[in-house]
């Protein structure tokens, strides 16, 4: 894949991972995720069992058992998992760089930095944020890296080179199993600008690869659906998440639906972009590609994979109870990267058109840059709020035990009817911003951290004191940071979350 590793490919690789670093340093340091609360009070021996076997991740659970067998503190292991997933990123981008600079046989030093800054925005997109986010982060950072390596190996012409491809999407799926979804579009990108070496095969010969690479695509996910049977069964935990529609309407109703949320999540990019960017980007490099005459023939290609995109993106949400997120919908994140390699088919700086397009690879590089930077941000403030909320609700505790000698052991939660599971005045951006003392799945554990207790949960059917309700139908100040919604009766605590 790549014949020798020469200084200035270290030194290339050594600024992308400088710059990788900048990109994401604001989850170089002890951060939360819901799910990092989740690892804490289940510790690491526990965590994999509820949370990463059931789901069929293997290779997560391993690395979780190693650091609790080696008693890594949780700030080392969060912030050291950071510093691998995006070291995994940034040679994911180097190797990805380097074969597109190989298939384009490009030599000016110009196009080559362009394509550099296009793969870039390629891998380490706004959905890359979310991989970053959690504990798990360097295992779906190898993944990633993992799915970059299986579609090169597609375009590769040595031996073995099947069996490679196999062993790398069987890898990745046990790893973080969202990412291969972006796998047949890779491959296909790679087949697109490979185009004159496969104008010497024969198309059956092509669409024999093709074949064999999807049969992979298609035994790795099997495997793994076999894996999550396996370690449901044998942990008692049932992880069944695809949906059965009971009827033909209403299967049309969930297509319908999931279609629906699918061209959303490519109009408003789940959030992380503002609406619209991404198809006035891909719009834009439509456009540019029909005027340059040398790329007009990657017109199609890119308007196939847009529409693939959606297409998997609604097969898997109709199919499976995963909702719509960033991490899930990698395949969709890349389609702004694929435009702009597209369009630096070929290039010629003396060209007007190519200087158009050298702007337009510089604005989008630096905007991606921008904007990853902006969520992270978003990202520490509503860690910043989750940790003030927790301890507001820590010393109202232990004022409240000071006074009367009770101990607080139970809470029970309290759902506002407009409840929307993130902070009034932040920015929803998907996980990122997600309030985890609001969390079905983290509100107890986040709580535990926060109060250092092992409070006992209460049913939310279960009756609450005549005070408790008048206090929440009388107050209306609802903001996020209050917390005022919250009544102490002998050993229990009441609390709405809103």
């Amino acid at each position: 894949m790549i014949k020798y590793f020469s200084k200035e490919d270290k030194i290339t690789l050594f600024i992308i991972f400088l710059i990788s670093i900048v990109l994401g340093n604001a989850f170089l340091r002890f951060h939360f995720s819901s799910d990092t609360y989740v690892l804490i009070d289940l510790g690491y021996m526990n965590y994999p069992q509820n949370y990463f076997l059931p789901e069929g991740r293997i290779v997560s659970s391993l690395v979780c058992y190693i650091a609790g067998f080696l008693h890594i503190p949780y700030n080392i292991y969060i912030i050291g998992m950071t510093i691998l997933a995006i070291l995994f990123i940034s040679i994911a981008i180097f190797i990805f760089y380097k074969k597109v600079v190989e298939i384009l046989g490009t030599e000016d030093k110009l196009h080559k930095l362009l394509l550099l800054l296009a793969s870039f925005v390629l891998i380490f997109n706004q959905c890359t944020l979310e991989y970053l986010l959690f504990p798990e982060s360097a295992v779906m950072g190898f993944a990633l890296l993992c799915i970059i390596l299986a579609a090169i190996q597609t375009v590769e012409e040595k031996k073995y080179k099947y069996l490679k491809v196999f062993l790398l999407l069987f890898i990745a799926t046990i790893s973080y199993q969202p990412l291969i979804l972006s796998f047949p579009i890779l491959v296909l990108f790679f087949y697109s600008i490979n185009i004159e070496n496969w104008k010497e095969k024969k198309k059956i010969i092509i669409l024999k690869e093709l074949v064999i690479y999807a049969i992979f695509l298609i035994i790795a996910i099997c495997i793994e659906l076999v894996v999550v049977k396996f370690f449901g069964n044998i942990l008692n935990h049932n992880t069944n998440r695809i949906t059965i529609p009971t009827s033909f309407e209403i299967l049309k109703m969930e297509i319908y639906l999931s279609f629906d949320e699918a061209i959303i999540a490519f109009i408003d990019f789940m959030n992380f972009l503002p609406i619209m960017v991404l198809p006035m980007v891909v719009l834009s490099s439509l456009i540019l590609m029909t005027i340059k005459k040398n790329s007009n023939n990657y017109v199609i290609p890119m308007i196939i994979f847009v529409f693939f995109a959606i297409f998997t993106t609604t097969v898997i949400l109709t199919m499976f109870s995963t909702g719509l997120s960033g991490r899930t919908n990698w395949h969709i994140g890349i389609l702004w990267g694929i435009s702009l390699i597209f369009l630096l088919s070929e290039f010629n700086i003396n060209k007007r058109i190519d200087k158009i397009v050298a702007l337009f690879i510089i604005i989008s590089f630096l905007y991606n840059s921008v904007m990853l930077l902006r969520n992270s941000a978003w990202h520490i403030v509503n860690n910043v709020m989750d940790i003030n909320n927790g301890y507001i609700i820590k010393t109202k505790i232990d004022n409240y035990e000071k006074e009367t000698g009770n101990t607080i052991t139970k809470v029970q939660y309290i759902y506002d009817k407009d409840l929307d599971f993130y902070h009034k005045e932040i920015k929803q951006i998907g996980s990122l911003t997600e309030s985890a003392l609001a969390c079905l799945w983290s509100r107890n554990q986040s709580l535990n951290y926060y109060t250092n207790k092992k409070l006992e949960e209460i049913e939310s059917t279960e009756p609450v004191p005549p005070e408790f309700l008048e206090l929440y139908y009388t107050y209306n100040n609802y903001d996020t940071s209050c917390y005022k919604l919250i009544y102490f009766y002998n050993d229990t605590m009441y609390i709405i979350i809103y």
